[in-house]
């Protein structure tokens, strides 16, 4: 059953060449570079405890934390970063960040192929390149996190609804309903529900005939989306956890979404303004980008598709009651292509000697060349930073090779005002994408060797193994699971009387570990006779307080 659309609603239907490909996978460095060198940070550690229980015990099919049943999320995620561990050594932050980064990777090449359909091959690299380089791509590419998987299936499954337009294929649906089902299994309801909104949407809008009479298509490619989104439920139930499964699957996926019982403080004002700054530096243009593709919504279908499919998903994260800054990160592969071809039909014009007024020249192009104005300014600073006075001085120090970092602003800054003189203005569009590339690569090295320094996790867990080399830990309220990560399993107390119980069955002098901020609550306690073994701290930092992070106590009843 196949059905060719008419010219008022055909698209470029253009694909990737190989040089496409290679300029792609150029961009996709950034995310692979030094990749385990920062110690597990926010909730990595929790990705990592469920990874490496599932080595250690073989619970592949019951997610483990630190001792602990876990079914907040699906499996898919803990079986990449396990399967990873086997060809990076073991289970480390290189097979627990591994499988985001190869989902960033493969969100690059779907902007562009999606972008190459509907508005053409000018538009692709560009669109992919954006996305690559854009703050929040690179920076939860480089995290163990579920979210840019997420992106990465939804991304897939509209692409395949994508390859509909120019001509329906019955396979179609069949891939569409295998990638949001397999989707779901990343982080849950988003990535089935997204792709089907976008596609509805679409279809109802452009009065897809052709979609309504494959319905027996439709139809039997329900039950493959509806078995793989039901396979961790499956699995909970056949362990005899389908009860406790089901309360953190309703809890995380349809409760959050209603009456969210955390996260629920931020308006629904909030991605107005966190998309732009997550999209940075390219969501300077993303405004303009966003006015004209509803100027264009009714005059090209590739633009009506990449406009919908951006409308739609900032209204459905919008619209939900849980709303944090990187929930919206599913809307980056549309921005990424909204931006690149608002840029492309600014070159376009140029190209072919039309006027452009100077206000939608700025309106477009200046927050481009602001970027590149204030970009050597911050060379400088980076330059001569390490030799001024006082906490400036300091700061710039604190940075290994800042020296490096200027030059590669400052050839950066070059390269992108050498092709604005010299090179066509489509060429420009690529470069102005490229030059970013260097200073990624300085954070990925140099920059992130700065965070490792900042966490303390790793350290004080070694020096706590050093005065208790063998045994499960006592925790005193840390709930923390990248302290969890690096001690291992213990017993958790919550409350000082749960933890007078645990001192009392273990008898004696007992190390306890507590999170700094709630010492007093065991030096202050009448029950215990408390003694500091160790602490730990922050680093001392310019423009910030040195602040205390897990204390390790040696406690005895009185």
């Amino acid at each position: 059953m196949t059905e060719t659309l008419d010219a008022a609603t055909a698209v470029p239907g253009e694909r990737l060449t190989g040089k496409d490909l290679l300029l792609l996978a150029v961009a996709c460095i950034p995310l692979f570079v030094c990749l385990g060198q920062v110690q597990c940070w926010g909730s990595e550690g929790r990705v990592l405890g469920v990874a490496l229980s599932m080595r250690t015990k073989g619970s592949w099919l019951t997610p483990d934390l630190f001792g602990e049943l876990w079914w907040f999320r699906p499996l898919l995620y803990f079986w990449c970063a396990a399967g990873a561990s086997f060809f990076t050594g073991g289970v480390n932050e290189l097979a627990g960040r591994l499988p985001s980064a190869m989902s960033g990777a493969a969100t690059v090449f779907i902007t562009a192929h999606m972008a190459a359909r509907l508005l053409g091959r000018r538009t692709a690299v560009p669109a992919g390149w954006i996305f690559a380089t854009a703050f929040a791509s690179y920076t939860w590419s480089r995290t163990a996190s579920m979210d840019m998987m997420n992106v990465a299936f939804a991304a897939a499954a509209v692409a395949v609804y994508v390859e509909t337009i120019p001509g329906f294929r019955p396979w179609h649906i069949f891939a569409f309903a295998a990638l949001i089902g397999a989707g779901s299994q990343a982080k849950g309801v988003p990535a089935l529900v997204l792709p089907c909104a976008i596609g509805f949407v679409d279809a109802v809008l452009h009065r897809r005939k052709d979609l309504l009479r494959a319905w027996p298509w439709i139809l039997g490619a329900i039950p493959v989306a509806a078995g793989l989104f039901a396979l961790s439920l499956v699995v909970a139930a056949a362990h005899g956890n389908f009860r406790a499964a089901w309360f953190d699957f309703y809890r995380e996926n349809i409760q959050r979404v209603f009456d969210p019982y955390d996260h629920h403080d931020n308006g629904i004002h909030l991605y107005f303004w966190q998309l732009p700054l997550q999209f940075l530096p390219w969501g300077l243009v993303l405004p303009a980008a966003a006015v004209v593709g509803a100027r264009q919504w009714k005059l090209h279908r590739g633009w009506f598709f990449a406009f919908t499919a951006f409308a739609v998903t900032f209204a459905l994260f919008s619209a939900s009651a849980s709303r944090r800054s990187y929930y919206i990160l599913p809307a980056f592969p549309w921005c990424a292509i909204l931006v690149a071809a608002a840029l492309e039909r600014v070159a376009a014009a140029r190209e072919a000697g039309a006027m452009l007024s100077r206000g939608w020249r700025w309106l477009v192009e200046g927050p481009i060349l602001l970027v590149y104005v204030i970009g050597p300014l911050a060379g400088v600073a980076l330059l001569i930073g390490p030799f001024l006075p006082g906490d400036p001085g300091k700061a710039a120090r604190f940075l290994p090779l800042a020296w490096l970092g200027g030059l590669l602003v400052f050839s950066s800054a070059a390269a992108f005002w050498i092709s604005r003189r010299r090179a066509a203005p489509r060429v420009h569009l690529l470069v102005s994408a490229g030059a970013l590339l260097p200073l990624y690569l300085f954070s990925a090295t140099a920059g992130d060797a700065v965070r490792d320094r900042l966490y303390v996790e790793k350290w004080f867990a070694k020096s706590v193994r050093e005065h208790q080399p063998q045994g499960a830990i006592l925790y005193f309220r840390c709930d923390n699971s990248r302290l969890y990560w690096q001690l291992g399993e213990g017993r958790d107390c919550d409350n000082v009387e749960k933890l007078r119980d645990a001192v009392q069955e273990r008898g004696g002098d007992t190390l306890v570990v507590s999170d700094a901020k709630d010492r007093k609550k065991i030096e202050q306690s009448p029950l215990f006779d408390a003694s500091v073994v160790l602490e730990s701290a922050k680093p001392d930092l310019p423009y910030r307080k040195q602040k205390d992070a897990y204390v390790l106590y040696r406690v005895r009843l009185r």
